[in-house]
């Protein structure tokens, strides 16, 4: 009878300590599990926050000649919108990309001439010339400048240097993009369009 009370009790002691172990590696895994989903929402919410905005807008009026017209959007992730109304290459909507070295480079250049101590637009009595807005965002700071006549030399530098590096940017893709666009062109024609096409480069 003690030999059995002796093996019931070890028996219950047992019991007891593989059920505690199960309950503390229950709490455990779903301890894990709940902080690696905040953790997977949090980054998710951290990622749409920082693709959200562009980080530079950089845009191109019109003038009375052919001076380019265009509005360009550059993100942190090196994604750049591209739209070209008239006088560039690249005409309508594209997305195209800009390399980080660049968008970094063009934010500390930004920071040395103290962008956002400049003058909100510098203009003068003239209407011949097209207008360069720059719009830059630092952290919770952006701010806009307009600038078409008298502009100081440090901001003229920026905006050269931002245009030149959309444009060859844009002018690289050009060629390929409005080939890829002629093929699909081709591609809809109908038997009867096609053989339209071939009368006209034999009469040629």
């Amino acid at each position: 009878m003690v030999q059995f009370l002796s093996h019931y009790q070890y028996t219950k002691t047992n019991i007891m300590k593989n059920i505690l172990i199960i309950i503390t590696l229950f709490v455990a895994l779903f301890s894990c599990k709940k902080e690696n989903t905040t953790t997977t929402q949090t980054v998710k919410e951290e990622i749409k926050v920082v693709n959200t905005n562009p980080i530079i807008v950089f845009e191109k009026t019109a003038c009375f000649g052919t001076c380019p017209i265009y509005i360009a959007q550059i993100y942190e992730d090196g994604r750049m919108t591209f739209k070209g109304n008239r006088f560039v290459k690249l005409l309508g909507e594209h997305t195209l990309s800009m390399p980080l070295e660049d968008i970094n480079s063009f934010q500390r250049m930004a920071k040395d001439i103290n962008f956002f101590d400049l003058e909100e637009s510098y203009d003068g009595n003239v209407t011949d010339l097209p207008s360069t807005i720059t719009t830059i965002t630092l952290k919770d700071k952006t701010k806009t400048v307009t600038a078409r006549f008298e502009t100081p030399a440090n901001l003229n530098d920026l905006n050269k240097a931002l245009h030149d590096k959309i444009m060859s940017i844009a002018d690289k893709n050009a060629e390929s993009i409005l080939y890829r666009a002629k093929q699909r062109d081709e591609l809809r024609r109908t038997p009867v369009q096609i053989k339209e096409v071939q009368q006209q480069k034999i009469e040629k």
